[in-house]
């Protein structure tokens, strides 16, 4: 576990060694590093995780908190992979995330969960009480794979209640202007892109935006909500590790 600094910024991260590509998880707004735990321990490769600033274990000054500086940050926690091959993992707004940072980077690999190239408006009252929302998720949903993510299920409920009420209305923002910080014309990749076939959380135009950026992609659907990586963390990390493999 490590800290490192941007500015005024302290980012907080964890690596587990592995074989290459490097894979950078990026997780989703009111979450938190630990939402990945179930999902890189199936994983060979190395991988990296962080809490996005405001969130988790890193800086809660909300001053900061633009695409930017999360770009920033992202590109900063690169740096510290000792593989230059890399493969990016973004959920949600971690996906947006990476959207805005292939300004700078054309990562060797990509993958989207839940995620969107244009920008998000229809959810802003589902925002505005996230915790009561998910709530009412967990009591609503039947979690798959539960003899082996009760941790991550509490980690990802626990990053929600955590979550500075600052931040979330800033990451609202943020992802009202989302569109406008990706670059016009895909670079030469081929994302995989996970959707949760039952998403409570995107419009199925959302969604669409990914296929309509990307001239080639892979897709893959799985029986979910909004964050196939908690309920189908183990099914996750296998449709992860076969595209990189492929």
């Amino acid at each position: 576990m490590t800290w490192t600094s941007i500015e005024e910024r302290t980012l907080f991260y964890d690596q587990v060694a592995g074989d290459k590509p490097t894979m950078v998880f990026i997780h989703g707004w009111a979450n938190n590093h630990t939402v990945w735990d179930t999902v890189i321990d199936r994983l060979p490769y190395h991988t990296v995780v962080y809490d996005l600033q405001g969130h988790g274990r890193s800086s809660q000054d909300v001053d900061t908190f633009s695409f930017e500086s999360l770009v920033e940050d992202l590109m900063t926690i690169i740096e510290t992979a000792p593989h230059r091959e890399i493969c990016l993992v973004g959920h949600s707004l971690g996906g947006m995330i990476a959207l805005h940072a292939l300004h700078h980077l054309v990562p060797d690999h990509l993958v989207l969960i839940d995620s969107s190239a244009t920008n998000i408006h229809s959810s802003s009252r589902w925002l505005d009480e996230p915790i009561q929302r998910f709530t009412q998720w967990e009591n609503d949903h039947e979690f798959k794979d539960l003899s082996t993510c009760d941790d991550n299920v509490d980690a990802f409920l626990q990053g929600l209640q955590d979550t500075n009420p600052e931040i979330a209305k800033k990451c609202m923002s943020l992802m009202r202007r989302n569109k406008k910080g990706i670059p016009q014309a895909p670079p030469d990749i081929r994302p995989l892109l996970i959707r949760g076939a039952k998403d409570s959380v995107l419009r199925v135009t959302h969604h669409d935006s990914l296929t309509a950026y990307f001239t080639d992609y892979e897709e893959s659907f799985l029986p979910t909500d909004h964050n196939p990586h908690v309920e189908r963390p183990v099914r996750t990390a296998a449709i992860i590790e076969n595209y990189v493999e492929s």
